[in-house]
């Protein structure tokens, strides 16, 4: 199943980093650092599958260069907390294959980045060697100045704006989804979070899946080597919570259908008990019982009623066909008894 996943973050000398270091590790190269005489080589670094850079047209060529790219965005940059470039992971489907992948990454980053004056540095990752075998993902470095014809200008600030952030998610996501539907595959990912989703779906927000959080390369590190991290305790922890919560929602749903379908034959009783009352109150306009006699008395006594002996032949020369022929003949009446006077006699 295909996950969502697009963080960005920026690299910083605050925190001791670089951009040289940055793009060697993520390139699987060595990189000499000019500033500082450094040498980063993770040239033994393993499931790099492929690594591209992509200009806007009228930047210079020498920035095709990952060595050049990075020591020069280093040499522009003169304070010693300045903001050097900006990092975009995105996870990869699995489901797709590697020239897919490219051609996603490709025209993700040139629409969304390099058409707006960013050099993109991009370096495929293949998954680790433990851990979930479908962890496909990249890796995109990004400049922060508008470039010129020397090279890099001022600080372009507007990509500083949150809401590109959720931009470039929401389209990293409908880009995906439309290779997936044209691959055939079954899966589809959503930028948005999971208390999002269940609050626009009409769902208990307290009832959606909690976020995991971002290892970062050292928890990551320990975590493949079997060493037990705070963010991977919390990971694991949060798993768990989740697959209860999905029992819990799957629960609702059940009860929800049954109260629906108790809904539905509440209904039926409903009309069921409309057809009886109209049936009744019909009912009530027929004849009553005494109305009946007299108009039974009075169609006996008609005058225009004849009993014909004839009549009476025809009928005992056609009995009814569910009278039994051996049925006994019908006895004769009983005599009525005598009653008994009590009292004197008369004299």
């Amino acid at each position: 199943m295909a996950i969502f996943h697009l963080a960005a973050k920026v690299i910083g000398r605050s925190s001791g980093r670089s951009a040289t270091a940055a793009a060697a590790y993520r390139s699987g190269t060595r990189l000499a650092d000019a500033r500082t005489g450094e040498i980063h080589d993770f040239t033994r670094k393993i499931g790099i599958r492929e690594t591209f850079i992509l200009t806007p047209e009228y930047a210079p060529s020498w920035m095709l260069d990952r060595s050049n790219l990075w020591n020069g965005v280093e040499a522009r940059e003169k304070r010693k907390d300045a903001q050097l470039c900006r990092e975009i992971e995105v996870a990869l489907p699995h489901e797709l294959s590697h020239e897919q992948h490219r051609m996603l990454l490709i025209g993700f980053a040139t629409d969304e980045f390099v058409d707006q004056g960013m050099v993109a540095d991009i370096a495929m990752h293949a998954p680790g060697n433990r851990g979930d075998r479908r962890n496909e993902h990249a890796h995109i470095l990004l400049t922060l100045r508008h470039i010129n014809d020397e090279g890099f200008g001022n600080k372009a600030r507007e990509w500083n704006d949150k809401e590109l952030v959720e931009q470039w998610r929401e389209r990293w996501a409908l880009r995906v989804n439309k290779v997936l539907e044209i691959s055939t595959a079954s899966s589809r990912i959503d930028h948005r979070s999971y208390a999002r989703q269940s609050m626009e779906e009409g769902g208990d927000v307290a009832l959606a899946d909690l976020p995991t959080v971002h290892l970062g390369p050292r928890a990551s590190t320990l975590e493949r080597r079997g060493v037990r991290t705070t963010p991977g305790d919390l990971n694991r922890e949060t798993k768990i919570v989740n697959l209860w919560l999905e029992g819990v929602r799957r629960m609702l749903r059940i009860m929800t259908e049954r109260s629906m379908t108790l809904l539905s034959v509440g209904a039926d009783i409903e009309q069921l008990r409309k057809r009886f009352l109209s049936h009744f109150r019909s009912i009530q306009q027929l004849p009553t019982t005494h109305e009946l006699m007299e108009m039974h008395e009075a169609l006996v006594n008609a005058p225009w009623r004849i009993d014909r002996p004839d009549d009476q032949e025809q009928i005992s020369e056609h009995p009814d066909p569910l009278d039994s022929h051996d049925a006994p003949a019908p006895a004769s009446p009983r005599p009525r008894p005598r009653m008994r006077r009590r009292g004197p006699r008369p004299g």
